[in-house]
């Protein structure tokens, strides 16, 4: 991106020039870049877009919740060795109680409060 910003540099100058001559007396920031014109476009197609908008949340509470159940087993279990298990409604007996906590059902409660 800082190529693309460099190679279009001269055009960037220009374009400013151009801008306060034409606009005199309207404000002119911030200037026009490379740089901002694709900040706006990601904007405009990518957070605004509700159907990519939801899945990339539905993604990133995934991985922040796979993040949180790793930091928590590493955390409970740093100098003793447990017998992990996926399923979740059927714990192994050597696993703490507290491992087995459905991070799913805070982030729906948080979701349903806002």
């Amino acid at each position: 991106m800082l190529e693309i910003e460099k190679t279009f540099s001269t055009f960037t100058d220009l374009f400013n020039k151009a801008y306060g001559v034409v606009f005199e007396g309207y404000p002119g920031f911030p200037k026009f870049s490379i740089w901002r014109l694709m900040t706006k476009i990601w904007i405009n197609e990518v957070y605004e877009n509700q159907k990519l908008k939801s899945c990339l949340n539905t993604a990133f509470q995934q991985v922040l919740k796979n993040h949180r159940d790793k930091n928590v087993k590493q955390i409970i279990c740093h100098d003793q060795i447990f017998e992990f298990s996926s399923d979740t409604q059927n714990p192994t007996t050597t696993l703490p109680k507290c491992l087995y906590i459905n991070f799913q059902t805070l982030l729906l409660n948080q979701y349903l409060l806002i």
